[in-house]
């Protein structure tokens, strides 16, 4: 049975192997810059940004809490049930 210092170290081996790999698929990136991660993580939050705006958008069509669309399938349908 293994000790935790092995487990992690083969871990953290198996890790290295990825990044190796991934940095391997674009050599003329420095994937250790850290402007290059901020905006990694800015692009990753405005894309999961914009797939909730674009299903919001979907959702409702009217601003008016007391109209329903003809396709509406928002809060309002379940209120107009009551």
């Amino acid at each position: 049975m293994k000790n935790n210092y092995a487990k992690h170290k083969e871990k953290a081996k198996r890790y290295r192997l990825k990044i190796e790999k991934i940095q391997k698929k674009y050599p003329e990136i420095n994937m250790k810059s850290q402007e290059l991660f901020r905006d990694m993580m800015k692009l990753h939050d405005l894309f999961n940004r914009v797939v909730y705006e674009d299903v919001d958008a979907d959702e409702c069509k009217s601003d008016n809490p007391d109209r329903m669309c003809s396709d509406c399938i928002c809060w309002k349908q379940t209120r107009k049930m009551s």
